[in-house]
């Protein structure tokens, strides 16, 4: 329902694009009138994966412009966004195991830096799933290798230190960062 009571209409649009979709999320908003959407993409012609940041206009919602893009050294199995004090930040990991984290101008909606974990560093295989505490401070790493991971974001690295490793005997799929209590918990998923 709007805020004024009346029911709103569901639209929906179809928008071709010559790539797969594996992840998509909304960039935390930058104005009132804009909104752009955060895009991993793998094409299977090339066999190469990218991060897309493309903005979505209501006077045209049928169309896609592209503001920036990130090559990713392998495609991309989990991917996040959050806000930090100045800037979103996208964090993305892959299927050969690395983590990305990039950081997104505000202004021109270009992304200006990345820093990364190098792959088979946090996990033996594939990142299963990543997420991201809402300051974009840092980030859980999950995978199939029973490994749990936490990673701070810093400036220009990331620190990252095992928080559990089940050694094979326990595979995680799922993680999600949790608050209560105005604290910050970790949750995990098999």
């Amino acid at each position: 329902m709007a805020v004024n009571g009346t029911p709103e209409t569901l639209q929906v649009h179809r928008l071709p694009l010559s790539k797969y979709i594996d992840a998509l999320r909304w960039l935390p908003p930058l104005s009132a009138f804009d909104r752009f959407v955060v895009l991993a993409v793998f094409d299977s012609d090339s066999n190469s994966s990218a991060i897309e940041i493309h903005s979505l206009t209501r006077s045209n919602p049928s169309n896609l412009t592209l503001q920036s893009s990130w090559s990713s050294p392998s495609r991309i199995s989990s991917l996040k966004v959050s806000q930090t004090l100045h800037k979103p930040l996208i964090a993305a990991s892959t299927f050969s195991g690395s983590l990305h984290v990039l950081l997104v101008d505000p202004v021109d909606v270009l992304i200006e830096s990345e820093v990364s974990v190098p792959g088979k560093t946090l996990h033996i295989g594939p990142i299963s799933c990543i997420d991201v505490q809402e300051n974009g401070s840092e980030c859980v790493s999950v995978g199939e290798d029973g490994r749990v991971n936490l990673v701070s974001v810093g400036n220009s690295n990331l620190s990252h230190r095992r928080f559990f490793d089940g050694n094979g005997l326990v595979s995680y799929t799922a993680a999600k960062w949790g608050v209560a209590d105005g604290v910050c918990h970790g949750w995990i998923g098999v």
